[in-house]
């Protein structure tokens, strides 16, 4: 059955823009009510799980969709409230060409205004990035046996470790940048 303009407007555009409103939604409720990073991002993570969960659900019995559990607003809740507990409130100030030395102070050094959008993008990786590991994990096509789950997460506490491990050792390459 080939599909129509209507079809893709339905599969494709109203959940891009239904996204798009839940995601300004949730980071306004977060930045003006004061919620922090990681109890902001699990309000936003919750919000998101929700609203697939809510995009993806059949309501008959059989679920014909992958991403259809309800186990996805739990994980998207975790995996972006866990990326929340970077810090985010250093990098506006980059956009006005300024890195905070002394921020009570109002001490600063200039810099370019190229940073500020170099450093949104390396903070939405982890952001968008846990949340669809853990996303990832709810559309399993077989079934997840314990030492799966064992071996995943030891996996992910491996390579964090072997990051952290390569900046220390390198630090100087990073924020040379």
């Amino acid at each position: 059955m080939k599909k129509t303009r209507l079809d893709l407007v339905h599969s494709l555009v109203m959940p891009t823009l239904f996204f798009m409103a839940l995601g300004g939604m949730t980071w306004a409720v977060r930045g003006c009510s004061g919620f922090g990073a990681v109890k902001g991002c699990l309000f936003a993570g919750v919000m998101w799980g929700a609203g697939w969960w809510y995009l993806a659900h059949d309501p008959t019995r059989e679920q014909s969709r992958r991403y259809a559990s309800g186990w996805i607003i739990l994980a998207l809740t975790l995996g972006i409230g866990l990326a929340g507990a970077q810090g985010w409130m250093q990098w506006p100030a980059f956009f006005e060409g300024r890195l905070l030395t002394n921020g009570p102070k109002g001490e600063y050094v200039p810099i370019s205004k190229t940073y500020g959008f170099i450093w949104l993008f390396i903070a939405g990786v982890p952001w968008a990035g846990l949340g669809a590991c853990a996303l990832a994990w709810c559309g399993s096509l077989h079934a997840t046996r314990v030492w799966h789950w064992i071996l995943r997460i030891a996996f992910g506490v491996g390579c964090a470790w072997l990051a952290r491990y390569i900046f220390d050792k390198n630090h100087a390459f990073f924020l040379r940048l």
